[in-house]
């Protein structure tokens, strides 16, 4: 899927950095989007959220646009099927957990 940069600045860039950019992205249906500001805080390479669906023992994964992964030319859309927790054992132990 496509993202074009329009314009792209600097905010800060000190300890962290803030970036606010004019994009487009391509939506599901292959049209483009209009025109959006997007602000982008660095300062680490990763960010991760898991959501848990109890009833269905499984997790939500969402796809996404993601704009920050554009400043490594990684693909931006996030796209994670739903998947079934497995059980494992914890060596040393005869406890059994959940992943």
């Amino acid at each position: 899927m496509e993202v074009i940069k329009h314009k792209e600045e600097t905010l800060f860039d000190e300890f962290f950095e803030v970036k606010r950019s004019i994009l487009q992205f391509e939506r599901f249906d292959g049209s483009m989007s209009p025109e959006v500001t997007r602000y982008s805080f660095s300062k680490w390479d990763a960010v991760a959220i898991l959501v848990y669906h109890k009833d269905r023992d499984a997790y939500i994964l969402v796809k996404q646009m993601r704009y920050p992964p554009t400043h490594h030319g990684i693909n931006p859309w996030m796209n994670h099927p739903w998947r079934r927790r497995r059980r494992c054992s914890i060596q040393g132990s005869d406890r059994r957990s959940r992943i």
